[in-house]
């Protein structure tokens, strides 16, 4: 007969995966919260002459722009536009619609271009 309470072997099985749930989650937070620190840790000031400019969506952001262009030695650059909270950022599409390809322009940069995890440093604002 089947009395409604729950037998003191079956608590302790959900309390072990109540912990181990727990767990998961915290790990999955700080491994976010590692990536964003990591995306925010240095700044840079550099000179880019726009070559294409694109309007992304993805399962992370929403959407985000990608600006394409030459740096100051020749070299091909692509960087990111996405706004983000540690830097207190939430103008993209503003610093997205002021840029115009064919031009030069300094910019700040954040972050470090890591090739699998984050392979584009972000845009933070547009200095001249």
């Amino acid at each position: 007969m089947d009395s409604g309470y729950i037998d003191n072997k079956d608590y302790i099985k959900i309390k072990k995966g109540m912990i181990i749930a727990y767990i998961i989650i915290g790990v999955l937070f700080l491994i976010n919260l590692s990536v964003s620190i990591v995306e925010n840790v240095s700044e840079d000031e550099v000179s880019i002459t726009i070559t294409n400019l694109e309007t992304r969506n993805s399962r992370h952001y929403s959407e985000y722009g990608v600006i394409r262009g030459i740096d100051g030695e020749g070299s091909e650059v692509a960087y990111c536009n996405k706004n983000t909270i540690l830097r207190w950022k939430w103008n993209y599409k503003d610093i997205q619609d002021c840029l115009t390809v064919g031009n030069t322009y300094k910019i700040k940069v954040v972050g470090v271009s890591i090739p699998i995890i984050n392979p584009r440093r972000n845009v933070i604002e547009v200095i001249e």
